[in-house]
């Protein structure tokens, strides 16, 4: 697998662009490389950190507006992308798999 720094997607060995950013500086991946999840509403946040907690996954969360704006539109628009360790990454699409459905795919804008 090859890691894509700038969206922080783990994409396969074949790739020569990023298909998610199009970004072109791809590398072997390592272990703790947080790679991208999934992005969800502010509403269900909580749901995806439970989730994950509860499995014991270790994630980082990062809002798309930050906080500033947030404030200032109104939290229910914030939408929040989770990020976790590459050797955690399959078990927590798993998990999340369960409580959303099967092959839940998000755009992202870069």
């Amino acid at each position: 697998m090859l890691y894509c720094e700038k969206c922080r997607a783990a994409v396969g060995e074949e790739e020569k662009t990023c298909p998610v950013c199009g970004g072109k500086k791809l590398r072997p991946i390592r272990e703790d490389d947080p790679c991208f999840l999934i992005e969800k509403d502010q509403i269900w946040s909580e749901v995806v950190e439970d989730s994950l907690r509860g499995a014991g996954i270790p994630f980082l969360m990062k809002g798309r507006m930050g906080a500033g704006l947030a404030i200032n539109v109104g939290p229910m628009f914030e939408k929040n992308r989770y990020y976790v360790n590459f050797s955690d990454l399959d078990r927590a699409k798993e998990l999340l798999d369960g409580v959303f459905g099967e092959g839940e795919e998000v755009e992202e804008d870069f």
